[in-house]
């Protein structure tokens, strides 16, 4: 891990689970001023959600605010390894 951090220090290693599909893991290296919204937007594309489903982020079962930016939630909840850990679920909406 401390060669990853070292090749890119902007940025901060992401693991993405769904709480749903066991075994879909994603793995990200985030810019660190990057916004939990852009992140989201970005994560809507990667798994080809439909737009009639809304996303839902948890780090640590909680739902980080969107104006923080992924480093301020890796230096709040980042693991022992180093690594933020996020998992997403996935709720129909209507309308």
């Amino acid at each position: 891990m401390e060669k990853l951090m070292a090749r890119y220090p902007t940025r901060v290693p992401v693991i993405v689970e769904s709480k749903i599909e066991e075994g879909k893991i994603l793995k990200y290296i985030v810019e660190k001023d990057r916004t939990i919204a852009s992140f989201l937007i970005q994560l809507r594309k990667n798994i080809h959600m439909s737009s009639k489903k809304a996303i839902f982020m948890f780090v640590n079962n909680c739902l980080p605010p969107t104006s923080y930016t992924v480093g301020q939630v890796w230096e709040l909840h980042k693991n022992e390894d180093g690594i933020l850990h996020i998992y997403y679920s996935l709720e129909n909406t209507f309308g």
